[in-house]
């Protein structure tokens, strides 16, 4: 008796080519899978079996990785302020420091680390007092 249903896919050097040029663009596995015309199930039970599939999908990954990587890097050489700042925060560890400052209603700073956590919440109180005034 002759099966019912879907003839089995199996990658064909087109389907890789498409699989890593996907994967480069930034798509989800599921994407990918949505693309070539299979569930995403299937192509998950096909990484196993071929390590083609697994190999064009981090390839393409790497590949759409460091193209922008390039593009940011190039922009921020270029002069380009906010790729300059965005690198060097994810590659240079730099961190934006906040700061809050709070005053009390004589005008002078107050040290919230110092406080009892009743003087905090008088401090609240009072001010949401005075916002309702």
């Amino acid at each position: 008796m002759a099966k019912i249903g879907r003839k089995p896919w199996e990658p064909t050097a087109e389907d890789l080519s498409k699989m890593e040029a996907l994967a480069a663009r930034g798509l989800t596995e599921e994407q990918i899978a949505r693309s070539l015309g299979i569930h995403p199930d299937t192509l998950r039970r096909k990484k196993k079996v071929y390590a083609e599939v697994v190999e064009a999908i981090q390839t393409g990954k790497a590949k759409g990785i460091a193209d922008i990587a390039n593009e940011l890097y190039q922009s921020a050489k270029e002069g380009n302020t906010t790729a300059q700042i965005f690198f060097l925060k994810c590659r240079a560890d730099w961190v934006e420091a906040s700061r809050l400052e709070i005053s009390g209603l004589d005008g002078k700073p107050i040290q919230l680390t110092a406080m009892t956590d009743e003087q905090l919440l008088r401090i609240a109180r009072q001010g949401s007092q005075k916002a309702l005034e």
